[in-house]
């Protein structure tokens, strides 16, 4: 990458070295993060034209080197601390001849292009321009446009391929007026068959992406606005590598167990907590039977993703756990507990097609406060968002005294 010239809206990589038995490499800081965690529950069509305008400006100037990216997803856009959108993450990168067609499978499932998943050769270029509208959509929508991947059997996927948009957000967010110009553009970069997807440059020609009647907001106002969408949007984190397919060589099988959903690890903490949030409001605390984080997880601070229970309103494990159980099957979680270990397991079916599996667990703090971690097992990291909104609401309201 250091050898193509540098982009704005690109990460810059400054050097890479070779000490013993390992490289490192130096690249740019993008000090704001994952543009993931921007998302909140969808942006403002304004402030997602800005920044779809960045990503296809920096997709442009590496087609133009001729470098497909094939992994562009709301993960791999950092937001510098400018608030200025980073491509980054070329991983799966490849330089091309025009008219060369890559059978590489590779790029993380909802977000892959479906010629790349037939196996039988794609135009990465055109890829990108599929990811671009997967990309759009989640900006403003908060959702993704096929359950698990863009194949035969996937419910939202049959209907792209039948061109029916009779469900949502197609019909809410995308049926509106004022989004006629974006749900149209979304529509041709959703197009299934390669040859008549709009490409890259006409995206760039298209009337939303001109403008189309949109007030461009002023660059303080851009700011302030997504301080506050990363405040509120508590975006989770994913573990390197995670959702992700393995792209060296064709052959080269899916990694991840992506049969059903692609599972990450254990420590992907998905619910951001704080002190604020309720646990059952009991007297009496008996917390002795938890381990302690700190010395299990061998930190020495908590990290935002967890749940912290108010010092005042802690209870015994057992009444904890009844909370979260019953929380979890409030919001339509199924659940197995294991109240030996602390552990509760639940799993949601989200849409048709589409499910979503957590891991809680109860520890104690060295100062004797009740901490939940909530881990991310099953289904993809958009769904999550809307879980959280949900769970925070739940464990928030004010618990009846007996």
């Amino acid at each position: 990458m250091q050898s193509i010239g540098s982009h704005p809206n690109v990460i810059r990589l400054h050097e890479t070295r070779e000490i013993g038995d390992r490289l490192y490499i130096i690249m740019e800081y993008a000090s704001n993060g994952e543009f993931f965690d921007f998302i909140g529950a969808g942006l403002r069509q304004d402030i997602a034209l800005i920044y779809f305008r960045q990503i296809c400006e920096g997709l442009q100037f590496i087609h133009k080197k001729h470098i497909a990216h094939r992994d562009i997803k709301l993960e791999n856009v950092l937001i510098d601390s400018n608030y200025n959108a980073k491509l980054c993450d070329f991983g799966f990168s490849r330089f091309f001849t025009p008219g060369q067609l890559m059978r590489t499978i590779c790029g993380s499932p909802p977000w892959v292009a479906p010629e790349i998943l037939l196996n039988s050769g794609y135009d990465g270029t055109s890829a990108d321009a599929w990811s671009l509208g997967v990309l759009l959509f989640a900006m403003l929508s908060a959702a993704l446009p096929v359950c698990e991947r863009a194949m035969d059997g996937d419910p939202y996927y049959d209907h792209l391929r039948a061109r029916s948009f009779l469900y949502e957000p197609w019909t809410t967010i995308f049926a509106q007026p004022e989004y006629a110009h974006a749900c149209d553009l979304v529509k041709r970069m959703l197009d299934p068959e390669p040859s008549t997807r709009i490409t890259l440059d006409g995206i760039m020609a298209h009337p939303w992406y001109l403008g189309g009647g949109i007030v461009a907001p002023i660059p303080r106002e851009i700011t302030s606005y997504m301080a506050m969408q990363k405040q509120a949007g508590g975006g989770p984190t994913e573990a390197a590598g995670a959702s992700t397919l393995l792209g060296e060589d064709a052959e080269e099988p899916f990694r991840g167990g992506l049969e059903g959903g692609a599972r990450v690890q254990d420590d992907d903490a998905v619910f951001r907590g704080g002190e604020d949030l309720a646990s059952p409001v009991l007297r009496g605390s008996n917390l002795a039977g938890l381990p302690v984080y700190e010395d299990v997880t061998e930190g020495a601070t908590l990290p935002a993703t967890t749940i912290l229970f108010p010092a005042e309103q802690q209870s015994g494990t057992a009444a904890l756990m009844m909370r979260l159980q019953t929380t979890l099957q409030a919001l339509g979680f199924s659940v197995s507990p294991n109240h030996e270990r602390h552990v509760i397991k639940a799993k949601k079916t989200m849409r048709p097609g589409a499910e979503c599996g957590i891991r809680t667990e109860l520890f104690r703090t060295r100062e004797g406060r009740a901490v939940a971690t909530v881990t991310r097992q099953l289904g993809d990291k958009m769904a999550f968002l809307g879980l959280w909104r949900e769970f925070s609401e739940a464990m928030n309201r004010p618990q009846l005294v007996h």
